[in-house]
């Protein structure tokens, strides 16, 4: 299905079976183009969006607070250690929610890494802080 025109933007697509499903969405102006997927998983009754776990991190580069959340990951299963450009850990702990704001203010200027352990899937982001 192609969408033309503003006048089509509330187009509707119907799934007449169980299973999972991708909608592949793609914008375009004519010189630059823009694609998203969506997994959609159409059950029983409605349609469960099914989204792959992430992790968001801001602000990067940050200088006195951190916050991380975690996105369709159990924040009570999660640990999250961040570790300076020499490997050392300088911040470990559980997580007991989907959302943690973290205090850098003590630590040194600089690259660390972000690794988060979440069930069976670990998760690395790269942050900047500077004082």
């Amino acid at each position: 299905m192609v969408i033309e025109n503003t006048d089509q933007l509330s187009t509707n697509v119907t799934f007449n079976a169980k299973g999972n499903y991708t909608v592949a969405i793609s914008v375009s102006d004519g010189a630059l183009t823009t694609q998203a997927a969506v997994t959609v998983f159409i059950g029983g009754v409605g349609v469960d969006q099914m989204l792959a776990p992430a992790m968001l991190i801001y602000p990067n580069p940050a200088t006195e607070k951190l916050t991380l959340e975690l996105i369709n990951m159990p924040g009570n299963t999660s640990i999250i250690s961040i570790y300076n450009i020499t490997g050392s850990v300088v911040f470990n702990t559980k997580l007991s929610s989907e959302v943690i704001e973290i205090d850098i203010s003590a630590f040194d200027a600089g690259l660390y890494f972000i690794k988060v352990n979440s069930g069976n899937r670990t998760f690395t982001q790269r942050v900047e802080i500077q004082n």
